[in-house]
């Protein structure tokens, strides 16, 4: 019972904070290094410029990381690297774990007297801040942990009742996940940003910086029971990562660039579930997995059509624009014409963030366009002047999986796709000796299928062959499916 009560308040968490990190490119921004403080504020003023900024928007968040960025930058304008911080903190961590007994004793040690409550005329974000990880005692249901986005891991003794912090002795407040070691109970772990995982090993007195999954949020953390230096992170905009040395060492597992979720199959470790914006089921005990729920993208929403040579389906995102988004259209009917790569008047990079030099060729067929340089939407309605009937942009970085585009811009009439980085150049590379034909369309079989966004499991021990899957879409709640994975004895 207490599993079902922690599954589900597991998937309510999910459902409370997710968001769509799809549509507002300014959210990869920030977790990458590539951007100037500049840049991301222009990208998110530009996402929110025609939105409501008020509740559970988001822009109140940004607001809060802006006035840190901006304090923070360097003469350059941008944030210093995760390295820098790291020996900081490792310089900081050092000098506090020697002391913590003695902060722990001192007369002018605090203790929170609340608020533990708000009242709704105080505003609809009075501070009492949000809780993103949740963690019962293994053998005593009244230990709980939590962990708040900024505030911390706390600590209960009595099932709730009363809280006392584990954290204000330590620099790092940020905390997306925990978990408790399965044999040595005086031993915690905590998942934080920019891939950070923490351990204590004194029960949350003191923490130390153990290792690094991926570059994003931690949102999970599953140790195997039968062999502890086994761990795995789900490393939001990442992907899944495994450890073999009790987390010191991390190395990516799945082909699914976001991760979210991760559980075993109950009575057998080499099965585990896993979701980022795919249902993903490994069988070798997490060295690799598969995703047996593609959603859309099982379809196909890019065919080449022709030559004969290159006939196949290609991954495609469509785009997560607000007032100009084009759906692509549901089979039978398509979108089809040949590939042609915009040309850039002051260049060939294809950017279309200016007129194109190539107008001629581009009108009535599909618009090949790489990212970078401008926003999407300014590419996409280049394209539509110079009366292309699609677009297609290509993903600039390698390794990392297309993506819904953000922006909104009233007056684009056509659809827009995104795919990866390795299909673009080669297609790019195909069109220089051959004329590609290709069709855009989503077949109606994928209506009800599982969508790409994020998930989050449970699986009950009553029934070990059912996993339930939480998905959200555009921030809010878009599906509750159970998914039978044993068809036949034969499977696992």
């Amino acid at each position: 019972m207490k599993s079902l009560k922690f599954a589900s308040f597991t998937l309510a968490l999910f459902f409370i904070f997710i968001f769509d990190i799809n549509s507002q490119e300014y959210l990869r921004m920030m977790e990458s290094d590539k951007y100037s403080v500049s840049e991301i504020r222009q990208s998110a003023e530009k996402y929110f410029s025609n939105r409501d900024k008020g509740r559970g928007s988001g822009y109140n968040q940004f607001k809060r990381w802006e006035y840190n960025a901006l304090r923070m930058m360097d003469e350059n304008g941008y944030l210093k690297s995760d390295d820098y911080y790291s020996e900081q903190w490792k310089r900081m961590n050092s000098e506090i774990n020697d002391t913590a007994q003695t902060y722990l004793r001192s007369s002018d040690f605090w203790t929170d007297l609340g608020p533990d409550y708000y009242s709704p005329s105080t505003a609809w974000s009075p501070g009492v801040g949000r809780i993103t990880a949740f963690y019962i005692h293994p053998e005593n249901e009244d230990y709980i942990l939590v962990g708040a986005e900024s505030g911390g891991v706390w600590r209960s003794l009595d099932g709730g009742q009363t809280w006392s912090t584990l954290t204000d002795n330590f620099s790092n407040l940020v905390v997306e996940s925990i978990v408790i070691h399965p044999h040595d109970y005086n031993i915690f772990y905590f998942g934080s940003s920019l891939g950070r995982v923490y351990k204590s090993t004194d029960e949350g007195i003191s923490w130390s910086l153990l290792g690094t999954a991926g570059s994003s949020r931690v949102r999970r953390l599953l140790i195997n029971p039968d062999d502890p230096s086994i761990m795995f992170a789900c490393s939001q905009n990442a992907g899944i990562y495994r450890s073999v040395d009790g987390g010191k060492n991390w190395t990516k597992v799945s082909t699914d660039n976001y991760a979210y979720d991760i559980v075993f199959k109950p009575g057998d470790l080499n099965t585990l579930f896993a979701s980022g914006y795919y249902f993903q089921k490994s069988t070798d005990g997490g060295k690799t997995f598969k995703i047996l729920s593609a959603g859309q993208s099982k379809y196909y929403l890019l065919n080449v059509l022709s030559p004969a040579s290159l006939i196949k389906g290609y991954d495609a995102v469509d785009n997560g624009f607000g007032e100009g988004h084009v759906p692509i259209p549901f089979s039978p009917d398509s979108i089809a014409g040949k590939l042609v790569l915009f040309q850039d008047s002051s260049g060939d990079l294809s950017l279309a963030c200016g007129e194109a030099a190539n107008s001629s060729a581009i009108a009535g067929n599909i618009a090949v366009i790489r990212r970078g340089d401008c926003y999407f939407v300014d590419k996409v309605m280049n394209a539509q002047n110079a009366g292309a009937v699609a677009v297609i942009i290509v993903n600039k970085n390698s390794g990392e999986g297309s993506f819904a585009m953000s922006g909104s811009n009233p007056q684009i009439n056509i659809p827009a796709v995104m795919i990866t980085k390795e299909d673009g150049d080669f297609l790019i590379d195909q069109m220089k000796s051959k004329e590609i034909t290709v069709k855009l369309q989503i077949d109606s079989k994928a209506f009800n299928a599982m969508k790409i966004s994020p998930k989050a499991l449970a699986v009950s021990p009553a029934n070990p062959q059912v996993v339930y899957v939480l998905e959200a879409e555009g921030g809010k709640f878009s599906g509750f499916s159970n998914l039978l994975i044993q068809v036949r004895p034969s499977q696992n």
